[in-house]
């Protein structure tokens, strides 16, 4: 669940390749049946919960953006 170093687009920065991956996770949770997100979601409890704690470290980042948003 790392960011890739180098991408194989170019022009592509990393805030925009996690937004990307980020859009793709919530819409495949979002419009997965019962059985498929439980197959999905038993994925991030792999490896000792790695991918829960990536995806905690980008809700964070992107929720101190729109705090910081919201400020202003």
């Amino acid at each position: 669940m790392k960011t890739p170093k180098r991408q194989k687009r170019k022009g592509v920065t990393i805030e925009e390749h996690e937004e990307h991956v980020i859009s793709i996770l919530a819409s495949l949770l979002k419009n997965c049946e019962a059985t498929q997100r439980q197959r999905i979601l038993s994925k991030f409890t792999e490896a000792d919960h790695e991918k829960v704690e990536r995806l905690m470290e980008l809700h964070f980042k992107y929720l101190d953006k729109v705090q910081d948003t919201e400020e202003r």
